[in-house]
């Protein structure tokens, strides 16, 4: 059984993530690294969240793009994601990125509720990335623009510490932006909103 402090923190974390859903926003959701998996299924049984692996469809768009154009060869865009490829490659590869980002934009704003970003590190690892991240939780933040939500799911050795994304700092608005979340907080709250 929880002790009194602690089922307080959980009732605490249940109330905010519900009305998160309701009312929309950006929220960084910090949870240990060994709790992520748990935490974010708990996350994505909540009614109104579509749930997002960002790397998944970060390289499934990347692939199509490839297909679509007909080059360059998949193995020339490996080639060009390293530190040491040559400038032309690179400037390919960021033009890639581009096209990436702005279909990734359009997917995100396009899905219903809060949108659930988890195993997001390809925000963080290429140019871009942090700036599609501010653009959406900015959105997020007008109720008029979508995603009505934006949740971004932050594995860190110590969620109570700012959030971080692959060791970059998510731009949350205090602590009405963040929030660490540990498993078991959110299984009463899904029974209870179906």
């Amino acid at each position: 059984m929880a002790r009194p402090a602690e089922a307080s923190t959980i009732a605490e974390t249940r109330l905010r993530l519900l009305a998160a859903t309701e009312r929309g926003g950006f929220l960084a959701v910090t949870t240990r690294l060994p709790e992520t998996a748990s935490v974010c299924s708990e996350l994505s049984a909540l009614t109104s969240v579509s749930t997002v692996n960002v790397a998944d469809v970060f390289l499934a768009a990347l692939r199509e793009i490839v297909t679509q154009r007909g080059k360059p060869r998949w193995e020339s865009v490996l080639a060009a994601d390293t530190a040491d490829a040559p400038l032309p490659a690179q400037t390919g590869f960021g033009r890639l990125l581009d096209a990436v980002w702005e279909r990734l934009d359009k997917q995100f704003r396009s899905l219903p509720g809060t949108v659930l970003m988890h195993d997001a590190t390809p925000l963080a690892r290429y140019a871009g990335g942090m700036q599609l991240l501010s653009r959406l939780a900015a959105n997020a933040r007008q109720a008029d623009e979508a995603p009505h939500g934006l949740w971004l799911l932050c594995p860190m050795d110590d969620p109570r510490k700012p959030a971080l994304l692959d060791e970059k700092t998510v731009t949350a608005l205090g602590e009405n932006e963040q929030i660490v979340v540990r498993p078991g907080v959110t299984a009463s709250t899904a029974r209870r909103a179906s």
